[in-house]
């Protein structure tokens, strides 16, 4: 992952700032996606993240959008999953 090149962690204000920066393309607004890194990586994760953190929270993402069942949800999940995938 190109987020995780020079460092083994990032910590959650670098995140942010990753994915406020990211390119949303146009699909999710820049406060949806500061929003993204307090849903997906809550307190649970800590005050670090690291690459494998990166990883859990991805695939929890990807578990949630096959269980739900509307499709609103499924879509918003597919926006979420793609933005932290080009990350």
């Amino acid at each position: 992952m190109s987020l995780f090149e020079k460092k083994p962690r990032l910590s959650r204000s670098e995140l942010r700032e990753k994915l406020r920066k990211a390119d949303g393309e146009g699909r999710i607004n820049q406060q949806d996606r500061i929003r993204l890194e307090r849903e997906v990586f809550g307190t649970k994760y800590g005050q670090l993240i690291s690459q494998r953190d990166f990883t859990i929270a991805l695939r929890e993402l990807r578990q949630a959008r096959f269980r739900t069942k509307d499709y609103r949800e499924k879509d918003k999940l597919d926006k979420q999953i793609k933005l932290l995938e080009r990350l």
